[in-house]
């Protein structure tokens, strides 16, 4: 299987649940894919002064 060049992910209700909680299984994830060596990038619908 090819290897993706790049994984890009929405933020809020993607990674994050409705409490803006990380689950373990997700965090797990993405070190898999970071390990691995395929950059992880996090995008978002919010305007930047409402990303802390």
């Amino acid at each position: 299987m090819h290897r993706p060049e790049l994984i890009a992910s929405d933020v809020d209700g993607t990674l994050l649940d409705p409490l803006e909680r990380l689950s373990e299984r997700t965090a797990s994830v993405v070190a898999k894919v970071r390990a691995a060596g395929t950059p992880f990038v996090l995008v978002s619908g919010r305007p930047p002064r409402w990303i802390p």
